[in-house]
């Protein structure tokens, strides 16, 4: 069975889910229309809470921030089992964005990342939707923009992606 993940973000309309898909939907921070039930909302506070701090991201950090919340609950929700080999799951992520252009190319590799973490088919389909504008005052990105990031597990392998990027020169988050 192919499910269909679609994030939602204000009153913008979604995509539209293809015949024999089943649908869950779900909005992704704020805003979010008035009687929507708290079940169907996730994060909804932290872009606020950054945002009244007087320090919120990029509007492309927010994107991709939506896009990693929508695959988190996509993974929660969609139980494993059922299809051919009873593993695999078939998945498409439509995520709005205010912009297309920058995700064009990125959404076929965000698409491969979350295949390769998971083991599952994921097409990351972003759509385009005006409500997903943020609000950004002072961007934690702005200035002094690090090379990359590099993540630490705490194993042998994290230790030496750290120390190599590291011996670079470069900045690091």
């Amino acid at each position: 069975m192919d499910w269909h993940l679609v994030a939602r973000v204000g009153n913008a309309t979604p995509p539209t889910t293809r015949k024999g898909s089943e649908r869950v939907e779900f909005f992704v921070g704020t805003p979010v229309p008035s009687g929507t039930t708290p079940d169907r909302v996730v994060a909804r506070n932290v872009l606020a809470t950054l945002g009244s701090a007087g320090r919120a991201p990029n509007q492309l950090a927010v994107d991709l921030f939506r896009f990693a919340v929508a695959a988190f609950v996509a993974d929660q929700r969609v139980p494993r089992g059922g299809d051919h080999d009873g593993w695999t799951r078939s998945l498409v992520l439509s995520v709005p964005v205010p912009d297309m252009g920058p995700w064009a190319e990125a959404s076929s590799l965000l698409s491969e990342f979350l295949s390769f973490l998971t083991g599952d088919a994921w097409k990351v389909a972003p759509y385009e939707s005006e409500t997903a504008q943020a609000n950004a005052s002072k961007s934690l990105f702005d200035s002094d923009v690090p090379s990359g990031v590099c993540l630490l597990s705490g194993g042998l392998d994290s230790f030496l992606g750290a120390t190599s990027a590291l011996a670079t020169g470069e900045r690091w988050s």
